[in-house]
């Protein structure tokens, strides 16, 4: 395939992407399942620019209406411009966007490739013009909000803020109103637009954290430990996973670093009974019943029956025999629960996903307060439904993977004020005794959050309260 239509593909198949409410990696699972045309590396380029795009929707598009790359003739590709801006800014910023590099795939695609010839010749752009705008438009909107101070920035500059780093308006402002000072909101924004690292969860019942790097080695995986879960990995490299035989015999579980924290947090113990309300897949459950020593039970629960079917597979291959999934959720997604009081009742609520914006960018464009808002009653919802669950003394934990209060903390506030037979438990020691000052934020005295401000985690909330009657 040529590069320039390698360029017109990927610019249909971003219009395609945006215009679709699909998840971004299912829709082009889908596409390149369809097209057999597509290589290795037009697969690549294709994916790796459509990403680096919508993490840069609001800035490219600001680019491309201020330079000459807008007279590109692309009324049949229109996004055809943003395919071009998207390569150019990632060549003349390579430390700014050090994880998109499509010219080292543009060369395998055609051998004597030439950016600046290729320009010339397809699209009649010079590329030395284009450059020196894009470079000027860049850097002065780069250097006002770094020279800016903190106050400027929220009462003057937030429409700067919302092109530099892509970030819109009904975010941003949630987003500032929950961080302290400049650099700490730069820093949450910055890391906000990069690629979000694998995340593995070592298999403690099978191997430990070691072995498993020195594994992972011996295949030509090269992870790193993370610095905020024990049995925590991290990898910068894509991996088959369904093709390693390390996956296949159990050895570890791709879950993030947040998600991983979840657990701890619920802190299970031996012999006790615990709910996942809302278990998904069941990657929390394993991680429950793993810290447990597979010694207690975990019912496994959701509204979704097929996503449920997933974990006795998980299990048998995680050597987890004390997980028990709730199958009968097609009569009543509480029929198998009434007699039980559990010890724990864990409670990971569906919400926006804010927090996985850099795995899937175009979450950002798709979030409203009207949507923000039906979220938040179901929320509220679940969580007072599965509460009653939660045997007298024992302790129920409330997550979410969002960034956001109104999903968060405002739900916990009502459902204190709502709820009088539960009370919040203090998790200063549990922060302390974790080592996670560093890495997290408390909001409350049972609350407290993870995101890729301070961390290579997505974004989490977590709550702990005790029932008291």
């Amino acid at each position: 395939m040529k590069v320039n239509t390698l360029f017109e593909h990927t610019a249909e198949i971003i219009k395609i992407a945006y215009n679709r409410t699909t998840p971004t990696d299912a829709l082009l699972s889908d596409i390149f399942r369809k097209r057999k045309n597509y290589g290795s590396k037009e697969r690549k380029f294709i994916a790796n620019t459509l990403y680096f795009y919508f993490r840069n929707k609001l800035l490219i598009d600001y680019l491309v209406r201020n330079s000459k790359v807008d007279y590109v003739n692309s009324k049949e590709f229109p996004q055809l411009p943003s395919v071009i801006t998207s390569v150019l800014l990632s060549f003349m910023f390579e430390n700014d966007f050090y994880d998109y590099k499509p010219l080292e795939i543009l060369k395998k695609v055609e051998k004597e490739f030439l950016l600046d010839d290729f320009l010339k010749n397809n699209y009649n752009l010079e590329y030395e013009l284009i450059s020196e705008e894009i470079i000027e438009l860049y850097t002065k909107l780069n250097s006002e909000i770094k020279s800016s101070s903190y106050q400027e920035l929220i009462e003057n500059k937030l429409d700067k803020l919302e092109i530099l780093f892509s970030f819109p308006n009904l975010l941003l402002t949630k987003v500032i109103q929950q961080k302290n000072d400049k650099q700490e909101l730069l820093d949450f924004l910055d890391n906000s637009r990069h690629q979000a690292p694998i995340s593995i969860r070592v298999n403690t019942q099978k191997t430990n954290v070691d072995a498993l790097k020195i594994a992972m080695q011996e295949n030509g995986i090269y992870p790193r430990q993370s610095k905020v879960i024990p049995n925590s990995l991290l990898l910068e490299q894509r991996v088959q996973f369904s093709e390693l035989n390390l996956y296949r015999i159990g050895l570890f579980e791709v879950q993030d670093e947040g998600s991983q924290l979840i657990g701890l947090f619920l802190e299970p113990e031996p012999k006790e009974l615990i709910l996942d309300a809302c278990a998904g897949a069941g990657g929390k459950s394993l991680h429950i019943a793993e810290l447990q020593q597979d010694s207690g039970k975990v019912v496994a629960n959701d509204i979704e029956y097929n996503r449920l079917k997933e974990i006795p597979k998980r299990a048998v291959r995680s050597g987890l025999k004390s997980i028990e999934v709730n199958l009968s959720i097609s009569k009543s997604p509480h029929s198998a629960l009434k007699e039980f009081g559990f010890d724990k009742v864990l409670v990971d609520a569906p919400c926006s996903g804010s927090g996985t914006i850099r795995r899937d960018p175009l979450k950002k464009f798709r979030i409203n307060q009207r949507l923000l808002n039906k979220l938040a009653d179901n929320q509220l919802r679940i969580l007072e439904n599965y509460a009653k669950y939660t045997s007298i003394e024992g302790i129920l934990v409330y997550s979410t993977c969002s960034f956001l209060s109104d999903e968060n903390i405002n739900i916990v506030n009502e459902f204190l004020s709502k709820n009088k037979d539960f009370e919040a438990i203090e998790i200063t020691d549990f922060i302390t005794q974790n080592n996670l000052s560093e890495y997290v934020n408390q909001i409350s005295e049972n609350a407290i959050s993870i995101d890729f401000g301070k961390t290579s985690s997505d974004g989490f909330f977590m709550a702990k309260f005790r029932r008291i009657g």
